[in-house]
């Protein structure tokens, strides 16, 4: 992966055996960001590209400040709809990103959950009595980003997101030692 000189919201792909790919980061004032080769936010690159576009800072639609705590990180809402997905039961449902290295918090996804109901409650305004670890999941990183495509499918045929579920085994996944990076806490 290469970035676009000419354009922070661009980069090359090359594959073997297929043309160069002149790729956008997508929607939303994303940019591409050479040393870890993935689209971020203007505000997390350092370079030429890593300064916020736009008035008071606002990349992309009007409505999202990324300089703010209220703009979404694509990965938390990938594991959030997986996590929401692996119960039927009526309850509050909670991605909360997992710290894997080998000098991390030291919890695994049934501690987490536990750890963590007070937060949750406090979200749902004290609703939900018992939490529980459901589900585990692996967000694949640094997958290529697939070009908007409202005439045809440009990219049709080529790999993009991935995710792994654990399933209840990942509840107890061994603590610092990376697999989910993310616990699906319920809440009910």
């Amino acid at each position: 992966l290469y970035a676009d000189p000419a354009d922070c919201s661009m980069y090359y792909e090359c594959v073997l055996g297929h043309p160069v790919y002149h790729r956008p980061c997508g929607p939303g004032g994303l940019v591409f960001d050479p040393a870890t080769q993935r689209c971020m936010w203007p505000h997390e690159v350092s370079g030429t590209c890593g300064v916020p576009s736009g008035p008071q800072g606002l990349t992309g639609p009007e409505e999202v400040n990324v300089l703010s705590t209220d703009y979404y990180n694509y990965y938390d809402e990938v594991a959030q709809s997986v996590c929401t997905a692996a119960t039927d039961t009526p309850s509050f449902v909670f991605a909360i990103r997992r710290d894997c290295r080998s000098n991390g918090d030291g919890l695994t996804c049934n501690d987490m959950c536990a750890s963590r109901k007070e937060a949750m409650r406090a979200i749902v305004n004290g609703q939900g009595s018992t939490s529980e670890c459901i589900d585990a999941v692996a967000v694949l990183k640094n997958r290529p980003v697939l070009a908007p495509n409202p005439d045809f499918q440009t990219d049709a045929g080529i790999v993009g997101l991935g995710a792994y579920r654990y399933h209840q085994r990942g509840c107890t996944w061994r603590a610092n030692h990376c697999g989910p990076n993310y616990c699906c806490c319920r809440l009910r």
